[in-house]
């Protein structure tokens, strides 16, 4: 991969296993909306933590418009950083995975995302819909985040710790938050007030990592592997959506009483990239109906 700045644009080029598309609307992050572009090209604007971002995919060419145009950052926020071969030598060596991986077109990346950020997201993504989803972060960007303009772009950051941890209760209620707005608040406080270190928690092996994160309220064990899978790096984390334990059930025959032990005989099947395997299936499964060998393309 070869990597160009001038200004506040940046190319990687000659990149290799990614798509865009697939990438930023395969469930990790919500603020991010698809644009028009040209039949050769897909067009994304978006936002970061407090960064707007213009991403353009042409080819194995990616554009970067940017107000923090740091190559680095970028780099791993879109886990160009790995040894993504290796990985998906390693997973495809499951035939069904395989499937859904040539299926996808070998290009579905995880976004490595700020902690808090994913903390709070996935609080809010609790038993709805993705436009309900982007809606509430919407909303909580917009009564919280920090104002910012890029070149007569005018848009709200994402919250801080500090900020949520101060919210009031009614108020984050009226951004819809409904019965995660205590989750929000004191999740927030928690963070602010140093009694859950996310930090500390990133360096953690995974199982202590998932431990802690769960001392969060509102956090079960779904929701802990999707922070620690989109956020840390923690690549063995298996969220358990309906998709996939439909997948799981009916193609592999793992069907289990409780998340934990759904997601250790997950592992054990998917090896330390079960993550991976997981975002292929979920996407496999989603946009086909398809959920086992065998199966006909259908919706269920």
């Amino acid at each position: 991969m070869d990597i160009l700045l001038e200004d506040h644009t940046i190319l990687f080029q000659n990149i290799k296993n990614f798509n865009l598309t697939h990438t930023l609307l395969s469930g990790q992050a919500f603020r991010f909306t698809e644009e028009k572009g040209t039949d050769e090209e897909t067009v994304f604007t978006g936002f970061v933590q407090d960064h707007y971002v213009k991403v353009i995919q042409k080819g194995n060419t990616l554009t970067l418009h940017s107000d923090y145009p740091d190559p680095a950052f970028w780099t791993v926020y879109f886990n160009l950083d790995v040894a993504y071969e290796g990985i998906l030598e390693e997973i495809t060596q499951d035939s069904f995975v395989k499937e859904a991986v040539d299926y996808a077109g070998k290009g579905i990346r995880i976004l490595k995302q700020d902690p808090f950020e994913t903390v709070m997201t996935f609080l809010c993504a609790q038993n709805t819909n993705i436009p309900n989803i982007i809606r509430m972060i919407q909303n909580l960007c917009c009564t919280y985040g920090e104002k910012k303009t890029y070149q007569n772009v005018t848009y709200s950051a994402f919250p801080s710790a500090e900020a949520l941890a101060h919210a009031d209760l009614l108020t984050l209620r009226d951004c819809k938050l409904g019965y995660r707005a205590p989750y929000v608040l004191r999740s927030a406080q928690m963070i602010h007030k140093g009694e859950i270190d996310l930090s500390h928690i990133e360096s953690l092996p995974f199982f202590k990592a998932k431990e802690e994160i769960q001392k969060l309220p509102g956090i079960g064990p779904k929701v802990a592997d999707c922070i620690l899978l989109f956020s840390m790096k923690k690549y063995e984390a298996l969220p358990t959506d309906t998709w996939i334990k439909k997948v799981l059930s009916e193609n592999y025959s793992i069907s289990a009483k409780n998340e934990k032990a759904l997601c250790l005989q997950g592992q054990k099947l998917f090896g330390s990239y079960a993550g991976y395997a997981q975002q292929y299936l979920f996407h496999y499964a989603r946009t086909t109906g398809k959920i086992q060998k065998g199966d006909r393309f259908e919706n269920r």
